[in-house]
């Protein structure tokens, strides 16, 4: 194994830290490593780096495609996404039954040819492509608090109709679509929940970051900063603070005779307790923030699914 890994780090090498023809990118979309042998090397070129859904490398190589594709000219980056289970925000038992399934990293080559975009993706440690598109265009998205790219086929979407579509009943109304780029600037966003909860009686929210939790809690795909607020004075109450970031939104489950406590991020979905006794998540009802108990109705699997982060993505 050291001698592969020391092989696979003199090929990514030998790779001009410059922008790479198509070839170049190809052999490197088609290397195959665990995750962290692949992040390492990505981290070693010019590849794009997409850590949990934030851009941690290659910000000016992504604007270069970005900007060279908008004018018109051909050209191709490789992007890598690399998806890990935060052993600090999930329980003892949830960390041990999922830690063997990460790190994952998922490679993704995407060229614009001048007239259209295509994009292939594959787990790197697997031969076979995961997932493989055309689009007609090359969306951008952004504000204070997130940057976002998303290949599509209809220039004038919004980002809240390509968010509609991906949690909407009508399977029909789902509008095809890959989000290629993402960094979310949570600080801007924490800020606006400490703002927001100004406003409620008595609240008591501390201060230090481990207070906030990111998760898809509205199930459009990208990431919604959440918190626990203590409020009031005699009769104290628990609520449930989730901030959807990408539509500037903010939900709130408000129970007076019961008390939610937000306790861990799994598998991207939001983990509550409800009473100090039931465990569940939250999820968005008609518009509305509402618990659901992994022991109702819905099965754990059930919201497993509904909550499951994208990684294709």
């Amino acid at each position: 194994m050291r001698k592969i890994v020391v092989f696979l780090f003199a090929f990514f090498m030998l790779m001009p830290l410059a922008s790479c023809s198509g070839k170049k990118l190809e052999k490197r979309f088609e290397t195959m490593c665990s995750a962290d042998e692949a992040l390492e090397l990505s981290r070693q070129t010019d590849t794009v780096i997409i850590e949990d859904l934030r851009c941690t490398s290659g910000k000016e190589v992504w604007s270069s495609f970005y900007n060279a594709s908008s004018g018109g000219d051909k050209s191709s980056v490789l992007c890598a996404y690399y998806y890990t289970l935060d052993q600090d925000n999930v329980s003892v038992e949830l960390y041990e039954e999922e830690k063997d399934k990460y790190p994952v990293l998922f490679f993704s080559l995407i060229e614009y040819d001048g007239e259209k975009y295509s994009i292939k993706t594959r787990d790197s440690s697997l031969s076979e492509l995961d997932s493989q598109d055309t689009y007609n265009c090359l969306l951008h998205f952004e504000n204070e608090n997130y940057d976002i790219y998303i290949l599509t086929d209809d220039p004038s979407l919004t980002l809240e109709e390509i968010n509609r579509s991906e949690y909407s009943s009508n399977y029909n109304a789902f509008i095809k679509h890959t989000t290629v780029y993402s960094d979310y600037h949570m600080k801007q966003a924490k800020q606006e929940v400490h703002d927001f909860c100004k406003g409620f009686p008595s609240p008591h929210l501390s201060l230090p970051d481990e207070v906030f939790f990111v998760a898809d809690v509205t199930g459009d795909g990208f990431e919604d900063l959440s918190t626990s607020l203590y409020c009031g004075s005699g009769m104290v109450r628990t609520d449930v603070i989730v901030y959807d970031v990408t539509n500037d939104e903010f939900y709130v489950l408000d129970s007076p005779l019961e008390f939610h406590v937000v306790t861990a991020v799994h598998d991207g979905r939001l983990v509550v307790r409800k009473d100090n006794e039931e465990y569940g998540t939250v999820m968005i009802d008609d518009g509305e923030l509402v618990f659901v108990s992994d022991g109702g109705s819905v099965s754990s699997s059930d919201i497993m699914l509904y909550y499951g982060r994208q990684r294709e993505n």
